[in-house]
């Protein structure tokens, strides 16, 4: 039988690793299905970041152009998750002050995590 212990260790580690596919972006505005805000992925420093939201079809939405942000941020085909933790939205119904959660493809975000986690360890060794 397993303890309370081993069973809450198990759930962290199975949230931990899904929010390594995901980051957020606090949108500070928004201009047709262009928008601007503040990232925030993988506990790195958060960075300004401009993009276009392209619909595919309702409930398939993903970052299209990205106009400003970190070279990881415009390599990875980002799906739009939720948008202020919902997962029923329209890209123009976001609007500034809103919480935009994005989702990468594991693989993807895997090579990232890898690459951050060699950057950290090299810059503790200097």
């Amino acid at each position: 039988m397993m303890l309370e212990e081993d069973i809450a260790a198990i759930c962290q580690g199975a949230l931990r690793e899904v929010a390594e596919d995901l980051a957020s972006v606090h949108v500070s505005s928004c201009s047709g299905n262009w928008i601007t805000g503040r990232l925030d992925f993988n506990g790195l420093p958060t960075e300004d970041v401009t993009f276009a939201v392209v619909e595919l079809k309702p409930g398939r939405s993903f970052v299209g152009d990205v106009d400003a942000g970190p070279d990881f941020f415009r390599k990875v085909s980002w799906r739009l998750k939720s948008v202020n933790g919902r997962n029923d939205f329209r890209p123009s119904w976001i609007a500034r002050g809103d919480s935009v959660v994005l989702e990468g493809p594991r693989w993807a975000t895997e090579r990232l995590h890898r690459s951050v986690v060699s950057v950290q360890n090299s810059s503790e060794r200097s």
